[in-house]
């Protein structure tokens, strides 16, 4: 940004837009939501407040009138096996409360309500064992908390108590070392110790009374017989009539995957031990207990595994049933965990269920998670910071959404969205466009006010776009190439598709559309593509998998090319430079400059990896990760390289006045202009320029780039190696793109198409659908009631 002005209305809805790397996400994000994050961090105290100088903070004179900002990104979050629906949306958190408040014990073995266990019932079975048995009993205080429980051995002490069982070894109190504060400890006191006699009885019914009402109603009893010692457990609440086994009192954490408390031990909570279904939950993640305890006959996986849209049912019937004594705490769980669920639905993804892992969902339903979490709290008066939120979203999911984002401004809210959804423009009250280009090319404001009067009196990139331009110059489609034939799909039964079968023809531009959770993705990215995958490197052209359907081909493919939403490279230091191949390159033109031989320098130093080279603190990252308790990951630039990467005897050596550094802060663009000459690095950098992606910097980190960004980069790499006869698969590759960009990434495609290749889009984008050459459509709903192909024919003809 170019030391612009801004004003932003309290309580409306803005929408900040502009072409690809103009300076919407630095006003957004950079500016507006560092700021806020850095004055909420000064609010703090501790260790979180010695923070505050390493957070980012926008290159800002002055914000006045900041509200509270909540940030919700579209960065997908990091993978984890035990991440739900449930988690993420903090939908588990409540049902966990009901759960362990309402909940009933079914014995895991006789399937039958756990019974209350009278003390009397307790000294029958211990005063059952044979004469002469040792037998001490236990009061368990404290089980796996972190601290050093000064106060409870003082308790102890007070109270007469001369020993206890700490961590299952028996001391002396008054011997007991102190405790690693950092740890988890498990505390019980002993408080009698007796030998089966006849005559015990008495001695045994006070003895156990004394350790019930010291552990709220738990015993442990430590019977020794002949040497070999055995625990048993007895509760006075819970107890198998059958059986007799007796379990622990319910706690929020036994209903956590994420709790040794609660997890099934074989899988740890994962659901999948040694990449299949774990063989004891299968695939329920919890203990055999907490996966046997009901609230409305109904244990908790089963529940996760109904739709968000059935589960306000179960909800809704909880709320009405009679809980003796407990209507108010009934109420005070059920009321927020139906608004949260019922924000899920009202935002279009009332389908998923909550068991659903959330590696498995796409971009935008991942940031209409994310936008529940936040409306589900009910704030007012806040400002939410929204990341393109109808990005990949079919126009009838766009405009539920961006209704519900009209209605948070109603109650006090600000709400920014960072969008190119012309729906979403035309509902905004305030409009800021950026541009006129992107990277050194951008950073002005073109245009701020009302987004009726843009259209009316501006020739701005989105003015245009409101007037239908970029419609009528798009090229005309590719009648025929030189790849011909056909991909035939048969009764694919994956997920919710209903025995699908399709014909797809080879060498054309084709669009696949639908609702949120119609089956797109299931069908092209779960289903076609390992098939298509296992065809080609098997050279086959009929292959046969079970639930994914049969694929034929007719004509030929000899490569295939998922072009997903994840970052370019796996490494943390990847960026598009040493994606694309080009730094390797220039690694060797840096290590035969003079200073490099004088000092015995090879293309290695070069390397981000390499520990001679790169700066020792941030080792080659630039960066340095804060974790604080309160915030999530925050990445700050290093003190010691200031964001350099490498060491200074690195830095010394330079290529044409360029220092590595300076080299990789190029744009793409300056890039190209300054290797111009050098045809094995010019050739991989031009693509991206082609592709509109000419402001990025070659040592942008990939975790920066957003989905599109990064399908973008990928898609270039693949166009700088002019294969033919190959077929590219794109997941929403238009997400974060204006129209002029994607007009431009249209014009990629025509290219990519003309050299005899084929092209399957997953999209939503109007110009993207208008430019296809055959479409695919599926639905008509989400969930169960999509799954079904509604069209499947040439662009051209009526749908």
């Amino acid at each position: 940004m170019r030391g612009v002005d801004v004003t932003i209305p309290h309580g409306k809805f803005t929408v900040i837009t502009g072409v690809s790397g103009s300076g919407k996400s630095s006003l957004a994000f950079e500016t507006l939501f560092a700021e806020g994050q850095h004055r909420f961090v000064s609010t703090l105290a501790g260790r979180s407040r010695q923070m505050l100088d390493a957070l980012p903070r926008g290159k800002v004179d002055e914000i006045l009138g900041m509200s509270p900002v909540i940030s919700v990104p579209q960065k997908r979050p990091a993978a984890s096996a035990r991440s739900t629906v449930a988690t993420m949306t903090e939908v588990l958190d409540y049902l966990r409360l009901i759960y362990s408040r309402f909940g009933t014990v079914h014995c895991p073995d006789c399937h039958v309500p756990i019974q209350a266990q009278t003390p009397e019932k307790i000294v029958d079975q211990i005063s059952g064992y044979p004469e002469r048995t040792k037998v001490q009993l236990l009061a368990p205080l404290l089980r796996d908390r972190k601290g050093e429980h000064r106060d409870l051995f003082e308790r102890m002490n007070r109270e007469g108590f001369v020993r206890a069982r700490i961590d299952g070894e028996v001391l002396e109190i008054s011997e007991c070392p102190p405790l690693d504060k950092n740890k988890q400890h498990s505390i019980d006191v002993v408080v009698d110790r007796l030998i089966i006699k006849p005559d015990i009885n008495q001695r045994l019914t006070d003895s156990i009374e004394q350790v019930l009402r010291l552990s709220e109603g738990a015993c442990l009893a430590l019977i020794d017989q002949k040497g070999e010692v055995s625990e048993q457990l007895f509760h006075r609440d819970l107890n198998c009539p059958n059986c007799n086994r007796s379990f622990l009192p319910l706690e929020s954490r036994s209903f956590s995957w994420h709790s040794p408390h609660g997890a099934c031990p074989t899988c740890e909570g994962t659901g999948q031990f040694k990449e299949k279904r774990c063989p004891d939950c299968q695939g329920e993640r919890l203990n055999s207990v907490s996966r046997h305890v009901q609230v409305q006959e109904t244990c908790l996986p089963d529940l996760l595994k109904n739709s968000i849209t059935r589960s306000i049912n179960w909800v809704e019937e909880f709320a009405s049933s009679q809980q003796d004594g407990k209507q108010s705490v009934q109420m005070s769980l059920c009321d927020p965990l139906k608004h949260r669920l019922q924000t899920l639905v009202d935002l279009g993804i009332g389908y998923l269920s909550l068991d659903r892992t959330t590696d498995t969902l796409a971009g935008g339903e991942i940031q209409r998670l994310r936008l529940a979490r936040c409306l589900g709290t009910q704030l007012q008066g806040s400002c939410f910071i929204l990341d393109e939120p109808t990005a990949g979203l079919h126009p009838r999911d766009a405009a539920q959404l961006i209704s519900i984002l009209v209605d948070l401004t109603k109650t006090g809210n600000t709400v920014v969205c960072v969008e190119h959804h012309l729906d979403a423009i035309r509902a905004a009250d305030h409009l800021i466009e950026f541009g006129p280009g992107g990277g050194i090319h951008g950073g002005e404001i073109l245009y701020s006010g009302s987004p009726a009067e843009l259209s009316k009196h501006h020739a701005t990139s989105t003015a245009r776009a409101l007037k239908g331009e970029f419609e009528k110059r798009l090229e005309k489609r590719i009648v025929s190439n030189s790849n011909s034939g056909s991909i035939r799909l048969e009764e694919v039964c994956l997920h919710n598709l209903k025995n699908v079968s399709l014909d797809l023809p080879l060498g054309q531009l084709i669009t696949v559309s639908g609702v949120s959770g119609s089956g797109k993705s299931s069908l092209i990215l779960d289903a076609l593509a390992p098939l298509l995958k296992e065809a080609i490197s098997k050279e086959k052209s009929t292959v046969h998998q079970r639930g994914l359907g049969k694929l034929q081909i007719e004509g030929t493919i000899r490569k295939l090319q998922v072009v997903d939403q994840s970052p370019p490279g796996t490494s943390s230091r990847s960026c598009p430079a040493t994606y694309l191949g080009v730094w390797e390159e220039i690694r060797r033109l840096l290590a035969k400059t003079r200073l490099s031989k004088i000092r015995g320098f090879s293309e290695k130093r070069f390397t981000f990896n390499s520990a001679a080279g790169t700066c020792e603190r941030c080792q080659g990252l630039g960066e340095i990760r804060l974790r604080m308790s309160l915030l999530p990951q925050t990445e700050v630039v290093c003190s010691e390289c200031r964001g350099k990467r490498f060491n200074a005897q690195t830095l010394a050596v330079n290529y044409r006045g360029q220092s590595p550094f300076d080299l990789l802060e190029m744009t793409i663009e300056e890039a190209l202009e300054f290797w111009s000459e050098i045809t094995s690095i010019s050739a991989g950098l031009k693509p991206l320029v082609e592709i509109g992606l000419g402001y990025l910097k070659m040592g942008q980190p990939a975790s920066t780039l957003s989905g599109g960004e990064a399908q973008r980069v990928k898609l270039a790499k693949a166009m700088s190696e002019e294969f033919s006869e190959g077929l590219f698969i794109l997941d929403e590759p238009t997400s974060g793109l204006h129209w002029a960009d994607v007009a431009l990434f249209i014009q990629a495609l025509r290219k990519i198409q003309a050299a005899g290749n084929s092209i399957i889009v997953v999209e939503h984008h109007p110009l993207m659908l208008q430019a296809a050459d055959w479409h695919l459509e599926l639905g008509p709903g989400a969930g169960e009631l999509g799954g079904e192909i509604i069209k499947n024919a040439s662009a051209s003809s009526p749908t």
